[in-house]
């Protein structure tokens, strides 16, 4: 994070171990050589990014080319539609890396240069997914799960109290924790999504769907791991 965010973020999560921006955006691709150098699984890449900070479009590019695992959300998705950096997304798999998965809703999809009805967004999203060799997930009022070999999986389990800022990172930090754990990255994806949902219903039904925030889905985490019997 950057030096000036240090203290909020520690405050806002405890048990976060943290690591400052170097000054320039050499020295923070140096400061991410070190944090993937250390036995990093698995990496979540673009809540809180500022798209404006010279720094993260190069930051990106390392991670994509380098990261074991990658998760790919928010801000970090405008910086690489932005910058036109999808070639980098298949020179993962050619080098032997899995595939990435970015999770978009639909106007961070659009950022691609995408338009026109849902229904032709996602036969887009499933082409987006094959011929740039990655998991995309689509997220609207259900979530499309495409992969790179042309299968195609949807949850409907939403509700508009999951409508909110911040819902999303929720999901991208479930799925990046579920293949830190060693899950296949399908299944990662898929559990992420399901998992997700289930905390979001479980959270609404005793909030509402006006009140409740993402904050509140972590909170429902435990009964939905429970109601799944893990």
């Amino acid at each position: 994070a950057p030096e000036d965010s240090l203290m909020p973020t520690q405050i806002n999560c405890p048990c976060a171990i943290l690591s400052a921006y170097g000054d320039t955006p050499t020295a923070t691709i140096k400061k991410a050589a070190e944090i993937l150098a250390n036995r990093v699984k698995s990496v979540v890449i673009g809540p809180g990014l500022d798209t404006s900070d010279s720094r993260n479009a190069p930051l990106l590019e390392y991670v994509i080319e380098r990261a074991p695992r990658l998760v790919i959300d928010a801000s970090a998705l405008s910086i690489l539609a932005s910058n036109r950096m999808t070639g980098l997304l298949r020179s993962r798999t050619e080098s032997g890396l899995e595939p990435a998965i970015l999770t978009p809703h639909i106007g961070e999809f659009k950022r691609f240069g995408y338009d026109g009805s849902i229904e032709e967004l996602e036969a887009k999203a499933q082409s987006f997914a094959t011929d740039n060799k990655c998991i995309l997930l689509l997220k609207n009022h259900k979530t499309v799960i495409n992969t790179p070999d042309g299968e195609c999986y949807i949850n409907k389990g939403s509700n508009s109290g999951m409508a909110k800022g911040g819902s999303g990172d929720v999901l991208a930090g479930l799925i990046g924790g579920f293949l830190a754990s060693g899950f296949e990255l399908e299944a990662a994806a898929q559990a992420g999504v399901f998992i997700h949902s289930l905390a979001g219903q479980l959270a609404a039904k005793d909030l509402t769907e006006m009140a409740m925030l993402p904050t509140d889905v972590v909170d429902y985490l435990p009964e939905a791991y429970k109601e799944l019997g893990w």
